[in-house]
């Protein structure tokens, strides 16, 4: 029983290891995103939407949309310059 165990345990380990480095190489081949802008906003979402914004430093707010200008994204507390945001998301409340 043992040997049988050693004798797998190889194969099963190396094909483990080359899927999860294959799993994780699909993120370099992702497409670059459009920048957003304040126009790509203003059509997308309305005031009073609950959106999601996610920065190209990491950080995710999350609140309802007061606004949009020239430079930023607004929120009751938030105002977020277009050069710092990643992407946008609308979330659905249920």
């Amino acid at each position: 029983m043992i040997p049988k165990l050693i004798k797998w345990s190889t194969p099963i380990t190396l094909l483990l290891s080359l899927s999860a480095c294959i799993h994780w190489s699909k993120f370099d081949f992702l497409p670059p995103q459009e920048p957003v802008t304040p126009a790509m906003i203003r059509q997308q979402f309305r005031v009073g939407d609950t959106i999601k914004v996610y920065t190209l430093d990491q950080t995710i707010y999350e609140f309802p949309l007061v606004g949009v200008n020239n430079a930023a994204i607004i929120g009751q507390r938030q105002q977020i310059p277009f050069n710092e945001i990643d992407r946008v998301e609308k979330v659905e409340i249920k």
